[in-house]
């Protein structure tokens, strides 16, 4: 630092003042907490200012700027290590003053919405889960062996998940080398189904078939070249089934560890016992006339092809026939790679390209995978693969969401695997690119984040600070010299505080995650669209659940859920909102579709009615009267 600093006043002149804004975020459950994570979390605030002191006692400067945070000052749940340096900084800047008669002050910053640590650590934040490993221990030396390419060990966690963990990004790992996404190695979705499947059979190892319902993928997996990633599936029991989860972090020795971020979630379930289904595939390929070369060896209708990359593994596709609302797709693993198929009951390059031709069908847009709503998996694909790829709706471009069934089966017609509800999300395609290169870049430990979801929900925290509001209040701090420490937010306080307690309350005791919204909520911005009034019971019902949602004061029935800072993390908890308040279950990709309370109210009442008629068909007039007794007010008189 002393070369530093004689370099800089060598080349700018005299330094007249300090702006100490260095950090790293901390947080993580004090228990688990070692020295040297602590550490790391000082060493930028606590041990920088210290030294700044030093390289600077004797001079005369101007100012002498700490940059602290909201969160020294209201103390959130889990945040011990960030608060405590930020809290240094705060009585740093008392002390220095008095000490040394430099003006110095410790601004306590409220969380960015466009720049600093909270935008770079928005991709983390949104999907982590808290993980209670030993920090930093290496795979090779806790748990048991596990027998599959994709895991190395299983270990317990003190909670009973069952976690199965592996290390990839060696030169050897060809499902990173060979799936790149704007040059950069992403693991291919694929391979958490693979992933999930594999920890299922280790953990029912009697079910004769594995069903995978509501995958969501969450965020992508990305590992720079010479860096490595552990990678966790955690499995943990929930009622007749499992969930799991997908989670990574920079490889131990590979500098600091860093959070746990998650990559994929969803449900598993043993299927049910039954025939597997077979395919006429001499009809289907009758009824699949047009036969387009293009498709399955030209350039990509949705443009990816300057954007992605990929290795011999997924040169699988070698034909591509259309019909009316329906696609059929040959593919075959290359001959050197067919032992694979032993290892991989679902080869994820093989599975990756068999589900990848649906999108093939769109000729708008740029559309990236979402979520899958059921993944039955009657047995391992074949090197060679038939994909019959169905539409659930018409995929001619435009659309938020795209939707597909695809059956995967022999040359025989058996059916390995089914998929149904396959979504794909449109997005434009600069900002998917970035989004894929920028997340890539966090997860292997760059904060230069730009995550396009991730950044928008940070943006959409009601009172963010803006670029502009935060240098105009920097500015004012400035000219206030007598100030030693002050809290900058858009909003006051006491806000802060109830945030901070409402949040850690709901955490402590484990309330549902309705109930763990902040009871203070913010004003409703300005829009383009007039304030409009729920008009019945399932619109008040849906404003409340959206006010709750996105910390806002008052929801219109035509206000879009996107401009009032929604985003799709938030629609996925909208999804599990709805099924409690009205035992119903929206697909996901209608949900995605809707943008309004008075739409959204509209689908709720036509899925329970459809609920309700389904249920009377059949019974006697009797027993129908007895249903309609049942009706929930709100549908009895409409």
């Amino acid at each position: 630092m002393r070369a530093a600093l004689a370099l800089a006043e060598e080349r700018l002149g005299k330094v007249n003042g300090v702006v100490h804004a260095a950090g790293v975020a901390g947080g993580g459950m004090i228990q688990l907490k070692t020295r040297a994570a602590v550490a790391e979390v000082f060493a930028p605030k606590v041990f920088g200012a210290l030294v700044l002191e030093a390289l600077l006692k004797g001079r005369e400067l101007d100012f002498f700027v700490c940059c602290s945070s909201a969160l020294s000052v209201v103390g959130p749940l889990g945040q011990i290590d960030y608060c405590a340096a930020n809290a240094f900084l705060d009585a740093f800047a008392h002390a220095h003053a008095t000490r040394r008669g430099v003006p110095t002050v410790s601004i306590n910053w409220d969380a960015w919405g466009e720049s600093g640590m909270a935008v770079e650590a928005a991709p983390a934040a949104v999907g982590a889960k808290t993980m209670t490993d030993n920090d930093g221990a290496s795979v090779a030396q806790d748990g048991e062996q596990v027998a599959h390419p994709l895991f190395q060990r299983r270990v317990v966690e003190p909670g009973g998940a069952t976690a199965y963990v592996t290390r990839l990004g060696g030169g050897a790992d060809w499902m990173l080398n060979e799936h790149r996404i704007m040059g950069r190695r992403v693991l291919p979705g694929t391979a958490y189904l693979e992933m999930a499947r594999a920890a299922f059979r280790e953990v029912v190892p009697s079910a004769s078939a594995a069903e995978l319902r509501d995958v969501v993928f969450v965020s992508p997996l990305a590992v720079g070249d010479g860096e490595e990633a552990e990678i966790r599936t955690v499995v943990e029991k929930n009622g007749s089934g499992w969930n799991f989860r997908v989670v990574s972090r920079p490889a131990a020795g590979q500098g600091s560890a860093g959070a746990w971020r998650e990559h994929a979630t969803g449900k598993l379930y043993a299927a049910a016992n039954e025939s597997h289904r077979t395919l006429d595939l001499e009809a289907i390929a009758r009824a699949c006339g047009e036969q387009r070369p293009d498709l399955a060896a030209g350039p990509r209708p949705d443009g990816r092809e300057g954007q992605t990359a990929f290795g011999p593994r997924w040169k699988s596709l070698k034909r591509v026939s259309v019909g009316a609302g329906e696609l059929l797709g040959v593919l075959e693993l290359p001959a050197e790679f067919a032992a694979e198929i032993e290892e991989f009951e679902l080869h994820p390059a093989l599975m990756d390209v068999a589900t990848g031709v649906a999108a093939r069908r769109i000729t708008e847009g740029f559309y990236l995978p979402l979520s899958y709503g059921r993944v039955r998996v009657n047995g391992p694909l074949p090197a060679q693969v038939f994909a019959h790829v169905r539409e659930r709706a018409r995929t001619d471009g435009g659309k938020e969401t795209v939707a597909f069934d695809v059956a995967l089966c022999d040359a025989e017609g058996v059916v390995r695997v089914e998929v149904e509800d396959f979504i794909l999300r449109r997005v434009d395609g600069t900002i998917a690119a970035q989004s894929q290169s920028t997340t890539a870049k966090a997860a292997a430990g760059d904060a230069a984040g730009q995550d396009g979801d991730a950044r928008r929900a940070v943006k959409s925290i009601p009172g963010a600070i803006s670029l502009r509001e935060g240098a105009d209040a920097f500015a004012r701090v400035l000219g206030a010299t007598q100030l030693r420490q002050l809290v900058v937010a858009p909003r006051d306080l006491q806000s802060l505080v109830e945030r901070s307690e409402a949040f850690s309350q709901a955490a402590l005791l484990e309330q549902p995650e309705q109930e763990q919204s902040p009871k203070r909520q913010y004003p409703r911005p300005a829009l383009q669209t007039a304030y409009v009034a729920p008009g019945n019971e399932i619109e008040e019902r849906l404003a409340d659940i959206w006010q709750n949602l996105l910390g806002v004061e008052r929801v219109g029935v035509r206000d879009d859920f996107f401009e009032l800072g929604g985003h799709s993390l938030l629609t996925l908890q909208m999804v599990s909102r709805l099924r409690d308040a009205f035992r119903i279950e929206l697909p996901l990709r209608d949900v995605f579709e809707i943008h309004t309370v008075a739409e959204l109210a509209v689908a709720v009442e036509e899925h329970i009615m459809n609920k309700i008629i389904e249920k009377i068909s059949g019974l006697s007039d009797e027993e129908a009267r007895l249903v309609q007794q049942e009706t929930p007010d709100f549908l009895a008189n409409r």
